[in-house]
């Protein structure tokens, strides 16, 4: 048996730490389940083997890059580099900022904050009053060097001051007593925001690309891709739409544009990947090598789906002051992007024919436990079973 060399310059590496990283994460979330949250935070999700995973993974990723020449092509090579911004951020939000909670009691003057695992008491730059309270806002006097100001905090509008971003996580509007979330994250924020940005504008650029390619080709090509996404817009409005046709009000949180742009986007991306999984099925029932038509719904979905979980980390800083809970719900939408980037790199990996069948066919587990073992089983933030 042939020996495996795997040195920092194989095409594989990345792929090796990224695969780790995912079985690392997918085991975090099931020790959060059986054992509790902070056990999986400080065994995994918040530990130095999960560091030195990302930073091997962004390591070895950049070396490819370089060595694949792939800075000649600009779309991809930002889409890429915008990967590593969003880790760089990630680590660096890691070590330098602070999180946790303050208690409002209302008209009592409160200057400290509870962190987040160790519960240790942070002083605040200024002082918070709180002088009424709803389910979903609260109004606050906020004091600095004996200045006052009145401010407001609503579900999805977090209030920012001195670099602190302050969001309501419960409100006892008996008792008048309002748990605040601060968030301190003065440099980690910006880098990854920056991250976002990049990728967004490479994904947009790139499918604008993408849909163009197809409008050269021939007039069946440009038929069987009218019909699909016709049937993707339609299928993804239908599931969107069911949140208009029940009497049920929504949760406050997902009283927002927010939903229907980060859901509609996931939702296809999705979609795309059902089609795959079935295509896939079919075709290795066939003994069918031919792998063009996944590998070109490949190459739409994986960028739909990080633009999605993306958007959504937007919006959970949003309504939550921070980007990344790892939630189960978000852990396993990372797990699935990280699985379906292994056969969109399949001519680098040398993947292919019924290798890549096989591989898109079992991949679809993740799509399945990210939308219904989330909801029904492991629970977390992101778990709306009724909606």
């Amino acid at each position: 048996m042939a020996k495996l060399k795997l040195g920092i310059s194989d095409p594989r590496c990345p792929f090796v730490f990224l695969s780790l990283t995912a079985i690392a994460i997918a085991v975090a979330t099931f020790i959060e389940k059986f054992i509790d949250r902070p056990t999986a935070l400080d065994l995994i999700y918040h530990s130095a083997v999960m560091i030195a995973f990302l930073t091997l993974t962004a390591i070895s990723s950049l070396i490819i890059l370089v060595k694949q020449t792939i800075w000649k092509r600009s779309v991809l090579m930002l889409m890429h580099l915008s990967f590593l911004f969003i880790m760089a951020g990630a680590l660096i939000t890691h070590l330098c900022s602070s999180e946790g909670k303050a208690y409002l009691v209302k008209d009592v003057i409160e200057f400290r904050y509870a962190e987040e695992g160790t519960q240790l008491l942070k002083n605040l730059p200024f002082e918070l009053t709180l002088l009424e309270e709803t389910d979903t806002s609260a109004k606050l006097t906020i004091t600095t060097d004996g200045k006052q100001e009145e401010a407001c905090i609503y579900v999805n509008s977090p209030l920012d001051k001195d670099g602190y971003r302050m969001f309501i996580t419960s409100a006892n509007t008996k008792n008048h007593v309002v748990t605040l979330t601060i968030n301190h994250d003065p440099w980690g924020s910006a880098v990854t925001y920056l991250g976002y940005f990049i990728l967004l504008l490479s994904i947009l650029i790139y499918i604008i690309g993408r849909i163009h390619k197809m409008a050269n080709a021939d007039a069946s090509a440009k038929k069987k891709v009218a019909i699909a996404t016709i049937l993707f817009i339609v299928a993804d409005l239908a599931y969107c739409m069911r949140w208009y046709a029940t009497d049920e009000p929504l949760p406050p949180v997902l009283r927002t544009s927010w939903l229907a742009v980060h859901v509609s986007i996931i939702v296809i991306a999705y979609l795309m990947f059902i089609v795959m999984a079935i295509s896939s099925i079919v075709k290795l029932a066939k003994h069918s090598t031919d792998t063009r038509f996944e590998t070109n719904l490949l190459k739409i979905a994986v960028p739909l789906l990080a633009a999605g979980i993306f958007i959504g980390a937007m919006w959970a800083n949003q309504s939550w002051g921070s980007y990344w809970q790892w939630d189960p719900k978000e852990s396993w939408a990372l797990i699935t992007l990280m699985l379906y980037c292994i056969p969109l790199h399949s001519s680098l990996l040398g993947i292919k024919g019924k290798a890549l069948h096989l591989f898109l066919a079992i991949a679809f587990i993740s799509v399945l436990i990210t939308y219904l073992g989330v909801n029904f089983w492991l629970g977390g933030i992101h778990s709306y079973m009724n909606i």
